[in-house]
């Protein structure tokens, strides 16, 4: 654990760090400082978010409505299509 003038000295460091680095910490204003970019693995695979731990949370709450979106879709598609065959049948026994 470091203090707070260790902490903001950490940080302007790794801001001027010319290379890339990962860094692992559970304190989201001192990722919001020094991340330009965001890799997080989901289900086995990585995605790209630009910015920091702000933007990062935001965009991936946003990707998430956006794929329970399309899953609710899905299953309303499904539905109709169940429904569209059993409507067949009954057709096709007349």
């Amino acid at each position: 654990h470091l203090d707070l003038d260790a902490v903001l000295w950490l940080g302007e460091y790794l801001c001027s760090y010319p290379n890339t680095l990962l860094v692992v910490s559970h304190d989201a204003d001192f990722l919001d400082t020094v991340c330009t970019n965001v890799l997080h693995l989901e289900e086995r695979k990585l995605h790209s978010y630009r910015g920091g731990y702000t933007q990062f949370s935001h965009a991936h709450a946003q990707r998430m409505h956006e794929r329970e979106k399309e899953y609710q879709r899905q299953q309303e598609d499904k539905k109709k299509g169940k429904k569209v065959a059993e409507e067949d049948v009954v057709t096709q026994a007349k």
